[in-house]
């Protein structure tokens, strides 16, 4: 097997896994831990760290890309149809940024107390945190009509382009 494919394949595996460890986890640790992983894992294949982090950043984005390709193209149909409003594709499109910038923002007291709230209470206190998001961007929106863009999201069939993007069953979508 080509070892360039074989490097992008294990960089895939090593982003899902990324994508399942848990967002408790201080910023250091993160940077730690992939720093320690993609070590590892170049030791394991006998190659050099850098080239399995250059194929595990090149693969992310590469699947960024092509999610964010997808999520426009569904969100387009979705006003070209009459499906969803402007207003609500524009909650739709900030909510990646959103979801982005509220990405490590938390103290190492907030990422424990987060660990200590019931599931219902994550949602909720994500929820708030997406709405002040979305606010600070200037889009002046409600949780009410968050979650009626959501459903209207829904109703449209155009979620498949959101999955693994922090707005599927946890974010309530």
């Amino acid at each position: 097997m080509n070892k360039k494919y074989l490097v992008a394949g294990i960089a895939t595996m090593a982003l899902g896994a990324s994508v399942i460890l848990p967002l408790a986890v201080s910023a250091d640790d993160t940077v730690n831990t992939d720093t320690t992983f993609m070590q590892r894992l170049a030791n394991k294949l006998g190659i050099n760290v850098d080239n399995v982090e250059t194929a595990f950043t090149e693969t992310r984005e590469e699947i960024h890309s092509e999610r964010v390709v997808e999520r426009e193209t569904n969100i387009s149909n979705a006003l070209s149809n009459g499906t969803l409003t402007q207003r609500q594709a524009d909650i739709l499109n900030a909510i990646d940024d959103a979801m982005f910038s509220l990405r490590g923002v938390r103290s190492e007291e907030d990422r424990e107390a987060f660990r200590d709230l019931s599931p219902e209470e994550r949602r909720t206190q994500m929820e708030t945190e997406l709405v002040n998001a979305l606010n600070n961007e200037g889009l002046n929106t409600t949780t009410e009509e968050l979650e009626s863009t959501r459903e209207a999201a829904r109703n449209a069939d155009i979620m498949e382009g959101f999955k693994g993007r922090g707005m599927g069953r946890g974010m309530g979508l």
